[in-house]
């Protein structure tokens, strides 16, 4: 016989009494099968099948906590029984609606329910933060593209909501020295975040000068571990580039003058020579960020000269050594001076076994009340010396250092120290220009002769400038590559001190060569500010007023 018209005698039995009861005979509890559909007598339910669990049991009872009604028997959960059956996300043993647990026994949004009868809580919200598709974690650093001044960059951060409650946004700001270059943008207010849900918040890079800058990025909520959630913006202008930012005022145009960072975004500047060769003893701060200067009028200062030595001590406190004040460098100067801002006052000190007086020579900031001061002209033009000589702060000594094998004589070099290492580019020997490269390691007090493995080097020259920058690069620009009568010759190049590499870096932002100026490098910045100078090797009258920015290569 077929399966389709073969039945099993349950299924016959199911027909009959469906039959009998379509012609309106009364089913007896002997009648009844359960499973079948139908609700006969001694049935309370029956759903259609035997399984226990949804409301009506294997033996056609309704079970507890659910009502039943139709054939077949159709059972939904008791909302408002304080159990949790059937298609129930929540019971709280109400039927009320705004308690976490609605009148359907659904949880409301913005709850966590838990438990028989449910306690339901108001849901805790977890923040989420993508940038560039990418889950960051607070602390992270947002790095943006490397663009001139006056462009703009911007990265979207997407703040995400990825927990059961709502997620308040209490405030979302931009803070640090640099904000200025900064800015945030949002189109509407910040309202709560849903579970599941998202806004977009563009924070825009428009550097009003060169270097680099960073910020902090930070958006506090209702999320009590990730608040606030910060990001570090890391933003940096165009490397390696030059720029002209004279302001209207300042200085008078000079060269062999001499100028120090503060550490605090400002800069000091002494002395020096002018156009008409007259020795100067003024002093100025520069503000940095204002591109801004203004002169500083002590009571007392150092006499007028030109090519000493200055170099920071403590916060505030500049020390200033040597220099000249007749041409040619015949009446060397070996007066220590100290210049506290704070006060505005120059204070000569009577130091303790000071080195000999000398110009032309140079004096870097080893920290901890500490200067290091190197080579230099001593009582005349032929003179030069290769001597090292630390000043302490604390005991207002001097301290000849006698490190065992010195480098050769020099004056006019380039200097600079980064922590543990002293460069030392240059100069005159003999009144004649070097190439040679040293560097001092200050703990073991001793000079090194650089050889580079390639043989590249800035070539002879003195009268330049040069100093550390964020990577660690030596950057050294322009200078004089003769004593007496050649112009001075341009450049830019670069020392890796831990390859012993220079690189020719040389852009075509670079400025008119220049000798005897100033480059100050700005810590924190990644830049360094260029002052004055002269251009021609013709006197004194080409002593330049020019005020540039340069910006390192990006770290």
């Amino acid at each position: 016989m077929s399966q389709s018209v073969f039945r099993p005698a349950r299924a016959v039995a199911a027909l009959l009494l469906l039959s009998a009861a379509a012609c309106g005979e009364v089913l007896t509890a002997e009648d009844a099968v359960c499973g079948d559909g139908v609700v006969a007598t001694g049935e309370a339910c029956d759903d259609g099948d035997t399984t226990a669990g949804d409301g009506c049991s294997a033996t056609c009872a309704v079970e507890d906590g659910f009502t039943c009604s139709g054939e077949p028997s159709a059972c939904a959960a008791t909302c408002g029984d304080g159990l949790i059956l059937g298609d129930e996300a929540c019971d709280d043993g109400d039927t009320g609606d705004g308690d976490g647990c609605s009148a359907g026994c659904v949880v409301e949004d913005g709850f966590v329910c838990d438990g028989e009868p449910s306690v339901c809580e108001p849901g805790a919200p977890e923040i989420s933060v993508t940038v560039r598709g990418t889950e960051v974690a607070s602390g992270d650093i947002l790095a943006f593209a490397e663009i001139d001044v006056g462009a703009t960059d911007s990265i979207d951060v997407v703040v995400a909501n990825e927990g059961d409650g709502p997620l308040t946004l209490d405030d979302v700001s931009i803070t640090g020295a640099d904000t200025p270059h900064f800015s945030l943008a949002f189109a509407g207010p910040l309202e709560p975040i849903a579970a599941g849900a998202s806004i977009t918040l563009t924070a825009v890079f428009a550097p009003g000068n060169g270097g680099l800058k960073r910020a902090t990025l930070s958006i506090d909520s209702d999320d009590a571990d990730e608040a606030p959630f910060e990001l570090v913006l890391d933003a940096h202008t165009t490397g390696n580039t030059y720029r002209d930012i004279t302001p209207a005022s300042g200085p008078s145009g000079r060269f062999n003058h001499q100028m120090v960072d503060l550490g605090d975004g400002r800069l000091l500047l002494f002395g020096g020579r002018d156009a008409a060769g007259t020795r100067l003893n003024d002093t100025w701060l520069y503000e940095v960020e204002a591109n801004a200067w203004s002169q500083l009028f002590p009571a007392a200062a150092p006499s007028p000269r030109d090519a000493h030595a200055l170099a920071v001590v403590g916060p505030g406190l500049v020390l200033l050594f040597g220099g000249s004040t007749t041409a040619g460098g015949s009446a060397s100067l070996g007066d220590t001076w100290l210049f506290d801002l704070a006060t505005t006052t120059w204070t000569p000190l009577m130091t303790s076994g000071a080195p000999p007086a000398r110009l032309q020579g140079g004096m870097v900031s080893l920290g901890g009340g500490r200067a290091l001061l190197h080579g230099g002209r001593t009582a005349g033009n032929s003179t030069e010396v290769n001597d090292t000589w630390q000043f302490d702060l604390a005991t207002n000594t001097w301290t000849n250092l006698s490190p065992v094998a010195p480098p050769s004589v020099s004056s006019a070099f380039a200097l600079d120290a980064n922590g543990a290492v002293v460069v030392r580019v240059g100069g005159f020997a003999s009144a004649t220009p070097t190439a040679d490269t040293w560097v001092y390691d200050v703990a073991a007090n001793t000079w090194s002769l650089v050889t580079p493995a390639d043989g590249t080097t800035p070539g002879a020259r003195a009268v330049h400038s040069g100093a550390f920058f964020a990577g660690g690069q030596f950057v050294l620009h322009s200078g004089k590559l003769d004593s007496c009568c050649v112009d001075p010759t341009a450049g830019t190049f670069a020392l890796d001190v831990a390859t012993s590499t220079w690189t020719v870096i040389t852009p075509a932002s670079e400025p008119v060569a220049r000798f005897n100026y100033s480059l100050t490098y700005v810590a924190g910045t990644n830049k360094a500010i260029v002052f004055g100078g002269l251009l021609q090797n013709t006197g004194v009258g080409t002593a330049l007023t020019t005020v540039h920015e340069y910006v390192g290569p990006r770290p």
